[in-house]
């Protein structure tokens, strides 16, 4: 469970509880999508973020009678909701702040420095 930057109108905190992280293959490239509950504690919503690219935030409402979702999205900046679910996605699936690629010259440094300490060990 991730508790997200903001609260809403009443001040109850929202979080972001993830079920199932996906990763797939789309053009070359690798793709996460991210479902799980998001919700105030009153009322849940079911949610699928897509982080690469521009992002995607879909929401789906599975309950019977009531509109969870306009309830929960009511008190919050929608904005503001999916920039948070975005970031939070992107943390869990372990991607860098940018959408570029990170580009690492020489990706056996690291490894040639964790060899050196473990060379001097007791």
């Amino acid at each position: 469970m991730v508790w997200l930057d903001i609260c809403d109108d009443q001040g109850n905190a929202i979080y972001f509880d993830v079920h199932h992280v996906a990763r797939r293959r789309v053009a070359r490239r690798w793709r996460h999508s991210v479902s799980g509950t998001c919700g105030n504690g009153q009322f849940e919503v079911e949610v699928l973020v897509e982080p690469a690219g521009v992002g995607e935030v879909t929401f789906v409402d599975l309950s019977g009678g009531t509109s969870a979702r306009s309830a929960l999205m009511g008190g919050v900046s929608s904005s503001a909701l999916e920039s948070s679910l975005l970031a939070a996605a992107e943390r869990h699936c372990g991607m860098p702040k940018s959408t570029r690629q990170q580009h690492r010259p020489y990706p056996h440094a690291a490894r040639k420095e964790l060899l050196t300490v473990q060379e001097k060990g007791p």
